[in-house]
């Protein structure tokens, strides 16, 4: 892993976070692309970059502080540490959208189209982001025999069996619904249905890539699932809820 990219005297820059960062310009660069394509106004999609994206890393790093309280008992001020890694899906998806809904009201244009345009540069930097992750070593899956494995080292420093790499899996994962929504984009379509798609999608190979990471770097919460595999299950049945209401 190289969860250091570069290393001046006791300054670090982490790989990790120089990921986050291209993805996100790689991903704004994209939905400028599509909000000019869609008519869309393009300030909004500046204030979406100065709103949004802070408030969604905000509430993802705050969501995997709470759900993770014992790895900062004993520093607090780690929970400060953004460069190191751990962030939380749902927390990013719950603030982000929610503050995009609040923009989208000021700007009096309808969330669903401007959701929509914003879905495939969210997975583009998505994807970046998990390639991120890898580098940094974390979210790895149980032992494989499989020439893909990658050797991690644990906490305490020595270096485990060959393991699945699920950061790269859920970064292609990200790829392939890119390419489908590219597609979808193409068709008659409802405003809003490339988001619902892409979101839905998003948490079908979270949620299986969960039972690679089941026990081994994602613990286990209730009836031997973890939290983020009921996290999507619950996110699943309300984004297939609101897909058909749309659609109908």
């Amino acid at each position: 892993m190289h969860p250091v990219l570069i290393r001046i005297g006791s300054f670090e820059l982490r790989t990790y976070g120089v990921c986050i960062a291209l993805g996100l310009l790689v991903g704004l660069i994209w939905s400028e692309r599509e909000f000019k394509d869609r008519g869309l106004p393009p300030d909004l999609l500046s204030t979406a970059a100065l709103l949004v994206v802070p408030i969604g890393v905000v509430c993802a790093r705050l969501l995997y502080v709470v759900l993770n309280l014992d790895e900062f008992s004993s520093n607090p001020l780690g929970a400060l540490n953004l460069r190191s890694g751990g962030l939380s899906l749902f927390g990013a998806l719950g603030g982000g959208i929610s503050s995009l809904a609040l923009i989208c009201r000021v700007y009096n244009v309808e969330f669903w189209r401007v959701g929509d345009a914003l879905s495939q540069g969210y997975m583009l930097a998505y994807a970046i982001g998990r390639v991120g992750c890898f580098l940094n070593g974390c979210c790895f899956g149980s032992p494989t025999r499989l020439p893909i494995g990658v050797r991690y080292y644990n906490e305490q420093g020595v270096l485990m069996p060959p393991s699945h790499p699920v950061p790269l899996y859920e970064a292609f994962g990200a790829l392939v619904i890119f390419a489908l929504l590219r597609w979808v984009r193409k068709g008659k379509s409802f405003s809003g249905k490339e988001m619902l798609i892409g979101l839905i999608f998003h948490l079908l190979i979270r949620f299986f890539n969960e039972f690679l990471r089941k026990g081994v770097s994602a613990k286990v919460a209730v009836a031997g699932l973890t939290q983020a595999q009921v996290a999507c299950i619950l996110g699943i049945i309300l984004l297939l809820w609101i897909y058909l209401r749309r659609a109908g």
